[in-house]
């Protein structure tokens, strides 16, 4: 894979919601929220990905339109500006084909990061859950 430079972009307001799946493993079903599981960057090495707001709505798509080839999973959403909070950077570049709401938060994600956006994230889909 080429190697990409993630660059914060400021296009995507720090008001802005980016929404993440989070599936049912990686829910913390006693706490009620997502666990810190569900904040990692993707197993191809690239950032996490998330969904920006503003890109679903310029393509007229809604949140739960996320979802739609993830039964599997629940949808969280946090601000861009509280991924900013923490050392991270948003960017909706490079683009990803078929994707037109893709985003990613970039930046290392230590245990505490991923604790924080988890407790901060509010709920929009729960998982279902698995037995």
């Amino acid at each position: 894979m080429p190697s990409t430079d993630y660059i914060d972009d400021p296009r995507i307001r720090d008001d802005e919601y980016v929404y993440r799946r989070v599936g049912s493993a990686e829910w913390s079903w006693i706490e009620g929220r997502p666990s810190s599981a569900g904040f990692h960057d993707s197993s191809d090495r690239t950032p996490m990905s998330v969904g920006v707001h503003s890109l679903l709505i310029e393509a007229g798509l809604t949140p739960r339109s996320l979802l739609a080839a993830y039964p599997q999973c629940g949808l969280v959403r946090f601000t861009a500006g509280q991924a900013r909070r923490l050392g991270l950077a948003v960017t909706a570049l490079p683009r990803v084909d078929g994707e037109p709401a893709h985003g990613w938060v970039v930046g290392k994600k230590k245990q505490s990061i991923r604790r924080h956006l988890a407790r901060q994230s509010e709920i929009v889909v729960l998982p279902p859950r698995s037995e």
